[in-house]
């Protein structure tokens, strides 16, 4: 919430009123008044109705009743001090047009990453459901003799093992697709050799 200056809020009192006698009010000053009242309000609301209301015996009063008894009492001390009929402030607020949002910028398609380039690409042996096919990669590292190759399929990065064709894992990033197949073996090396053992 801004907070003026008394001087710079007794300016914009008698703008908003001066302009408001001449039927020449602009939205500038309307629009500062208006914020004015609204922090008036809370204020009010706060270090007056709360106070009071948190003090009674609510089954005795109600609410909404002394909601409005409250706001008229500020509404008539806003009018007091600003010199402004807050009524016609309203309606001359709500008579403003309405600014026409302008057409949202479309989005910026981002621009995609041109694809790693093999090193040294080789012709690898894959398992596939439909038996074995052959795809393009290369080595890029190796494990108690066993090597593990790197190939792009579908958009994103898979590593796996020469000997049986199997892939370990897969990652849109080359270099993680590596560290984390590297992991995956390393951790279950023992299952790994055993599984290869069947396999050849």
């Amino acid at each position: 919430m801004r907070h003026f200056k008394k001087r710079q809020l007794k300016k914009y009192f008698r703008r908003a009123a001066g302009g408001m006698k001449r039927g020449k009010l602009t939205p500038f000053y309307a629009n500062r008044v208006a914020e004015w009242v609204s922090w008036y309000i809370d204020h009010k609301y706060m270090t007056e109705f709360r106070p009071w209301w948190y003090d009674q015996d609510w089954s005795k009063y109600d609410l909404s009743a002394e909601h409005h008894r409250y706001f008229e009492k500020w509404a008539t001390e806003m009018e007091r001090i600003s010199g402004i009929d807050h009524k016609r402030l309203n309606e001359y607020r709500l008579s403003i047009p309405k600014r026409k949002r302008l057409q949202p910028r479309p989005p910026r398609k981002e621009k995609e990453q041109p694809v790693r380039k093999l090193r040294n690409p080789q012709l690898f042996r894959i398992k596939t459901y439909g038996g074995y096919e052959y795809v393009t990669g290369e080595k890029v590292f190796e494990i108690n003799g066993h090597s593990f190759f790197i190939h792009r399929n579908s958009g994103v990065w898979v590593v796996s093992d020469v000997t049986i064709g199997a892939s370990v894992i897969y990652d849109e990033r080359y270099k993680r697709a590596v560290e984390r197949a590297r992991t995956i073996i390393t951790d279950n090396l023992d299952q790994y050799l055993n599984m290869a053992q069947k396999a050849i």
